[in-house]
């Protein structure tokens, strides 16, 4: 009968630790793909990972195809920023990791800087085109850029020559201020 019952009390003690469950560890992942402002993957880039809704920081860089990687990451909302020199050059935010699929965070900095220009120009991207620019667009936007660079670095010049030819013309060089006016009439006719 003793025999019996120690049979029994094992066998159950077996079912009850075969039906119990360790439980299920919260961490998630977070992959992502980052494109650099010339068009092309970014390698090497430290991409910083925050916890929006309590304290928590990771970091991770990304692969010479631009690639990145982070498991471990506890369940939660993450904001994730691309750094260069210690600084932030972009930051997502509200980014949720989940228990099944890795949160996946596509970063393209192209497309970022030229929407960043494109809005103090004032231009409005159509919601057709979900929130994103063509490719038309981004360029149209960096030949804006670059006439808008090109056009301040003429008119520093133009500035540089300009206050030579008055500083000249104090200290009454009166030869010289006249050729610096000159020059500087040739930088803007």
């Amino acid at each position: 009968m003793a025999k019996k019952i120690l049979g029994f009390s094992l066998f159950s003690l077996l079912a009850v630790l075969m039906s119990v469950r360790p439980a299920a560890a919260q961490f998630g992942q977070m992959t992502g793909n980052v494109i650099g402002e010339d068009g092309n993957p970014a390698p090497n880039m430290v991409i910083s990972i925050d916890r929006e809704d309590m304290k928590g920081h990771y970091e991770v860089k990304t692969d010479k195809n631009g690639k990145f990687f982070h498991a471990g990451l506890p369940l939660g909302k993450f904001s994730v920023s691309v750094m260069r020199d210690g600084k932030k050059i972009f930051t997502q935010g509200n980014v949720q990791t989940r228990l099944s699929d890795a949160a996946n965070v596509p970063i393209n900095l192209r497309e970022e800087r030229a929407r960043t220009e494109a809005q103090a120009a004032g231009l409005q991207i159509p919601k057709e085109q979900g929130g994103k620019l063509t490719e038309a667009q981004v360029k149209a936007i960096e030949e804006a850029s670059k006439q808008k660079d090109e056009a301040i670095k003429k008119r520093q010049e133009l500035m540089s020559k300009f206050g030579a030819a008055m500083d000249a013309m104090k200290n009454k060089d009166f030869d010289t201020a006249i050729s610096t006016f000159q020059a500087a009439s040739e930088v803007d006719p």
